[in-house]
C-alpha cells in the first residue's frame, strides 16, 4: 500500500512539474525615474524563457530541461518500483528536481534584491514558482516511499513449502518444526526383594 501512494505521488508530482515549467515564474515591473520618468516596462519569465518583452531576451535561462529530464526519470520510476534501478531513477528524478527548483529559487532572490537610484523595480512570484515547489515536495514524498526500507520479504512460492524456525528457550526446534524432547536417563532402581547394601564391611 505504501508503495502504491509513492507511484501516485510522483505521477502526481511529474504532471505538476511540467504544467508548472509553461506558467510563469515571476513578473516584474520597472518604473523609470529622471529623464524617463513615467516610463514603465513589465516582463515575465517562465522556465523556459522571458515572456513578452523582446529588449530582454539575453535573460533567458533554459531552467525546463533539467526539469523535463527529472520528469522522465520520475515517470520511469514510477513504472518499474518493483525493481532496483527503477526506485534508483526514482529518487535521482527527484534529487534533479529539488536541484533545478533550488536554483531557481536563488535566482528569484536575487531579483528581489534589483533596483537603484533612478529605477524601481517590483518583483512578484508567479504561478509557475508555486507549482513547481509543490511539484517538488510531492516527488520526494513519492520517492521515499516507494523505496524498499525496510527490505520486503519475498513472497514464497505457493508450491513450495515453506519452514520458520521459532524461538524457544526450553527447547531446540529444528528446521522442520517438531520440538525435541530430550529424555532424562534412566535412574537406577533397586529390584524388587532387594536392598541395597548399606553395611559397613569390617576392616
Amino acid at each position: 500500500m505504501t508503495r502504491l501512494v509513492g507511484v501516485v505521488a510522483l505521477v502526481i508530482g511529474a504532471a505538476l512539474t511540467l504544467v508548472g515549467t509553461f506558467l510563469p515564474l515571476y513578473t516584474q515591473v520597472f518604473e523609470f525615474g529622471g529623464v524617463m520618468s513615467g516610463e514603465t516596462v513589465e516582463m515575465g519569465q517562465d522556465s523556459w524563457g522571458v515572456l513578452d518583452s523582446e529588449p530582454w531576451r539575453e535573460r533567458e535561462a533554459r531552467y525546463g530541461v533539467p526539469m523535463v529530464v527529472a520528469v522522465v526519470l520520475i515517470v520511469l520510476g514510477a513504472a518499474f518500483t518493483g525493481r532496483m534501478w527503477g526506485r534508483l531513477a526514482a529518487i535521482s528524478g527527484a534529487m534533479l528536481l529539488t536541484g533545478s527548483v533550488w536554483l531557481v529559487g536563488q535566482q528569484l532572490l536575487a531579483l528581489f534584491a534589483l533596483g537603484g537610484p533612478g529605477i524601481t523595480i517590483t518583483t512578484e512570484l508567479g504561478l509557475g514558482s508555486f507549482t513547481l515547489a509543490a511539484a517538488t515536495l510531492v516527488v520526494l514524498v513519492g520517492a521515499l516511499l516507494v523505496q524498499d526500507w525496510p527490505p520486503r520479504a519475498p513472497k514464497p512460492d505457493p508450491g513450495v513449502a515453506v519452514v520458520y524456525r521459532l524461538d524457544d528457550d526450553d527447547t531446540d526446534t529444528p528446521p522442520f518444526g517438531f520440538p525435541v524432547v530430550l529424555e532424562e536417563e534412566p535412574r537406577w532402581q533397586p529390584e524388587r526383594g532387594s536392598a541395597p547394601d548399606t553395611e559397613e564391611k569390617a576392616p
